[in-house]
């Protein structure tokens, strides 16, 4: 009866040795697909390994890799917590509050990425998908907080000069959102946003001079104003053909409020200080 016994023994331990053998290899089997990018062929591995054994973590860390790769975020998202109820790994946090960027879900990414930061605060990377997170949800002030560590990290990176100007335009920081912007548009001339919000930035420091020089700029690459932004056109060719009349440059003054016309023909106040202008120089009737 004691033989008996030992050898089911024997034979268990065998079985489940050789099972644990079988599930390593496909494991294995699975990386090798995920390095060859065959990440649609690596899933079913994975799946029919979890089903085997579902307190595996490595596996569904494996299988939400790929599914985050093939842009399946909230399938990447659910194997990531599993793995991480299983077995703690802070980069588990870091993954989950990337793939819910994915999905433009930004509160929830934050709630990850600021659990991620308890425990490692000197990630670079974090740093800038943080900044990423509150731009988006429009928390200028924190965003330009991580943007401007991120940029020490990343000291060669266009797009987060970009971005570092965008922040101080929203937030009112007009000198120094031009200085960013301006450096920026010298390796990306054709964007339409930082062209905008450099002439409203020289518009609102009432430079009205340079503000025309960026509208006009804008004009000539083909960049469609919005309702709002053709009224700031407006509004500045107004002050910019005042300021030209008070210095009595009362030509360009003429064509500025001229200009201002053929934008808006019945706009009152072109015309009144028009007006002005024609009977500087006598022509009465005009």
């Amino acid at each position: 009866m004691k033989l008996k016994i030992l050898q089911y023994k024997y034979l268990f331990i065998l079985v489940l040795f050789s099972c644990e053998s079988n599930i390593k290899n496909q494991y294995n089997f699975g990386l090798e697909r995920i390095k060859a990018r065959d990440y649609e062929e690596a899933i079913p591995l994975f799946t029919e390994i979890i089903n085997k054994d579902s307190n595996k973590n490595e596996v569904y860390q494996s299988r939400g890799y790929c599914y985050f790769k093939i842009q399946k975020y909230a399938l990447a998202i659910s194997d990531y917590k599993k793995a991480f109820e299983i077995k703690e790994n802070n980069q588990l946090n870091f993954n989950i509050g990337i793939s819910y960027m994915k999905l433009r879900k930004f509160n929830l990414a934050l709630n990850y990425l600021n659990k991620y930061e308890r425990k490692d605060s000197n990630n670079k990377n974090l740093w800038l998908q943080k900044a990423n997170c509150f731009n988006q949800l429009k928390n200028y002030s924190n965003a330009l907080i991580y943007y401007q560590k991120a940029k020490i990290a990343y000291p060669d990176s266009i797009k987060i000069i970009r971005d570092l100007g965008l922040c101080n335009f929203q937030l009112s920081n007009y000198y120094v959102a031009i200085e960013n912007l301006k450096f920026y548009l010298d390796s990306v001339e054709n964007d339409k946003i930082c062209h905008e919000a450099i002439a409203v930035s020289h518009f609102e420091l009432k430079n009205f001079k340079i503000a025309k020089s960026y509208f006009d700029q804008m004009l000539e690459m083909g960049f469609q104003n919005s309702e709002k932004l053709q009224s700031i056109k407006i509004e500045n060719l107004l002050m910019l053909g005042k300021s030209q009349y008070s210095k009595e440059k009362y030509l360009n003054a003429m064509q500025t409020f001229s200009e201002v016309i053929t934008y808006d023909n019945l706009n009152n106040e072109a015309y009144f200080n028009r007006g002005l202008v024609q009977l500087y120089f006598e022509k009465r009737i005009e």
